[in-house]
Parts: structure tokens; C-alpha cells; sequence
């Protein structure tokens, strides 16, 4: 079936088949653009403020007091200092608490039966270090408890030593924190309550020395003085008297073990030069080890003023292939030093046929 076009003869358009049969299509529709009444536009009008206006009623006060918190044009023309967060945060020192009340803001447990100024913290891990205890305690302004102005900087001084067997040095799974008073173990316990150190919750008791912590504490092969003459005053101290657990927290007498005697006891500061090295070979000889050590700087001993004393053998045990040797230098500094060129490493010969090498590496600590 085709379809032709006509000509236009009128407005609209006409179509023709080629049957016969014609149609006409109507013009394009358009719309043309009608003006509101002013009634209309005036109801218009209040539609939309009765929508707005509950709105902006809503956000005028809000507007109103910023306006209002705005500084004036004086305070603005002179520029304030600026001023950190650290710094509001650290001029806070009204939140934190008095130091004389940390006695009796300790809780009742059995971890605090005992009012001493030593506390003892068990765990398996063997590598934590006197300056991760010392890194646990809060900074300045984290803290819960206003020290005195002498101990705001550092803390509250104290100094924590590793249980170790006294006749292999080999730890034994426990730290004993040494403090001046018992105030400040007890605000060390109330600042550290609850933390994790190394995957191990950080469960503080305070104590009561015995013998056998003391022997714990010290070595025949670390100090001199390790023997009952000096062990004595520790274990029968004139305050070692424990209190009935009916009285109250309050009325327990304090556990002040002397400081400086605890100190000189445990040879804290001697043993932060010492090392304690495993799988030396066997047959090395302690008067060649300083000779090939010539470029470290090793103890001298005060009687004769050599090197002899610098080296001690704690294990030779050649069937159970077990080396242990103490080697004490005249300063952490060389300590440190060869801990980090020897730990890990295997041993180099120098005398081929006196050695007899281990098939483990050399392992190395220092002794605190």
C-alpha cells in the first residue's frame, strides 16, 4: 500500500492512499503562557511563609548565640598567643588528684594486703626491660594523681630487677619494682591498673621479702656482699610486721625497705654493664677472650687492677651442650655494643684447636 502527499490547501494537512481514502492531522499542540490572579499569588505567597517560617524559628536562637559569643572588635584587634591542646590539657591540673590520697585510694584485694614500698609483678616473658616499667608510667598530663613538684618530670623514682636463679642467672618468671616509699608504689599501682605490657595483663601485688626473693635478687656471681650478713637487715626489718587482715587499710603499719640498701644489694647499677652470653665455644680460655675483645673496654678488677676478674664461667657443661659466661664491661655503653655485633651470630675460631664450637648462635643479655 503507498501513500502520496497533497498540496496544502487549508491550516491542516491532508493525507491521501493511493485506495482512495484521505485523513487530516491536526497542528502541533502549544501552549501559551496564562498569568496568575493576584489572589492566587497572594495564596501562594502565604503557603510558602507558613512553611519557612518554622523553620528559621528554629535556627534563631542558635543565630542569636553565636552572634552573641562573638568576640568584640577590641578583642579581635588584639592578636592572642597561640594555644595548643597539649597545653590546655596539661594546665589541667585541677582534675587529678592530691598525692597523700593514694594510701587510701587503693582498693582491698589480696594484691594489696600488704603496704610496702617493693611490688612484684609475675610473667613469663623474660625480655621486658627496666625502661619498659618506666615507659608504662603516664605522662604528665594523663595522669591521675598530683606528684610532688621534685617527681612531676620523671615520675616517681624506682628501679625493677629480674628474679633470675642464683646459680645460673637463668630469670625465673618474676620482676620485683623497688620504690623510695610506699606512696609511690602505690600511686605506681593505681596509675598502671588495668594495663597490657606485651600481651600480659600488668597485675601488680605489693610484698613482703623473704629469703627467697633475696636470693632472687642478687647472685655469688654478681656481687661480693651476696651472703647472710648483708640479707639479714632486709628480712628482719624492725616494720616487717604484718597486720591483721580485720583492720582496716588504713591502720597497716608501712613496709619501707631502705632504698639505697636495696640498691647496693642488688647491684643494680653494676649489673646494667654486665652480660650474660650463651654458646661460647668450649676451651676458650677467659685470659684469651679479653685479648680478642681488645676493642671493647672490660672491667678492671680493684685489687689488681687487670682484666681477670671481667670473665666468669657460670656453665660448662660440655655433655648437655650448655655455655653460659658473664663478662662485665666498664660501661653500658660496651655492653650494649657487643650485644648488638655478637647476639644472633655464630662464633668466629681463633684458637681452632682449643674451641669446640656449639651448633646455636651466640645469645646475649644484659643482666638486670
Amino acid at each position: 500500500m503507498g501513500f502520496g502527499f497533497l498540496h496544502e490547501k487549508s491550516s491542516h494537512a491532508s493525507l491521501r492512499s493511493t485506495t482512495g481514502c484521505s485523513w487530516t492531522v491536526p497542528p502541533p499542540f502549544s501552549m501559551t503562557a496564562s498569568k496568575l490572579s493576584k489572589g492566587a499569588s497572594d495564596r501562594l505567597l502565604n503557603l510558602l511563609y507558613a512553611s519557612s517560617s518554622v523553620e528559621i524559628a528554629n535556627k534563631t536562637p542558635l543565630v542569636a548565640k553565636f552572634i552573641h559569643d562573638l568576640p568584640s572588635a577590641s578583642a579581635v584587634d588584639q592578636p592572642q598567643p597561640p594555644r595548643s591542646i597539649l597545653e590546655d590539657l596539661t594546665s589541667n591540673n585541677w582534675n587529678r588528684k592530691p598525692w597523700s590520697s593514694v594510701a587510701s585510694d587503693l582498693p582491698e584485694t589480696s594484691a594489696t594486703q600488704i603496704r610496702s614500698n617493693i611490688l612484684k609483678f609475675k610473667c613469663k616473658n623474660n625480655f621486658i626491660s627496666n625502661d619498659t616499667f618506666h615507659n608504662l608510667y603516664p605522662i604528665e598530663r594523663e595522669r591521675k594523681y598530683q606528684l610532688p613538684t621534685s617527681l612531676v618530670k620523671n615520675g616517681p623514682p624506682f628501679f625493677a630487677i629480674k628474679g633470675r636463679n642464683s646459680l645460673d642467672l637463668q630469670p625465673v618468671g618474676v620482676y620485683y619494682l623497688v620504690f623510695q616509699s610506699f606512696s609511690s608504689a602505690a600511686a605506681y599501682w593505681l596509675e598502671t591498673a588495668g594495663k597490657v605490657i606485651n600481651g600480659f595483663d600488668f597485675k601488680l601485688e605489693f610484698m613482703e621479702l623473704t629469703s627467697k626473693d633475696l636470693n632472687q635478687m642478687s647472685s655469688p656471681h654478681i656481687s661480693s656482699s651476696y651472703g647472710e650478713q648483708v640479707r639479714a637487715p632486709l628480712i628482719d626489718h624492725p616494720h616487717s610486721v604484718k597486720s591483721p587482715k580485720s583492720q582496716s587499710l588504713a591502720k597497716k603499719e608501712d613496709l619501707t625497705y631502705p632504698y639505697s640498701l636495696m640498691l647496693d644489694y642488688s647491684m643494680f647499677e653494676a649489673r646494667q654493664s654486665m652480660v650474660l652470653v650463651k654458646n661460647l665455644p668450649f676451651g676458650l680460655s677467659k685470659h684469651a677472650l679479653p685479648k680478642i675483645l681488645w676493642d671493647y673496654d672490660l672491667a678492671t678488677s680493684h685489687d689488681t687492677g687487670t682484666h681477670e676478674d671481667c670473665i666468669t664461667s657460670v656453665i660448662s657443661d660440655p655433655v648437655n651442650q650448655v655455655s653460659l659466661t658473664l663478662i662485665r664491661f666498664a660501661d653500658r655503653t660496651n655492653a650494649v655494643r657487643f650485644i648488638r655485633n655478637f647476639h644472633g651470630r655464630k662464633w668466629e675460631s681463633i684458637q681452632t684447636k682449643k674451641e669446640k664450637k656449639l651448633y646455636e648462635p651466640i645469645l646475649c643479655e644484659i643482666l638486670d
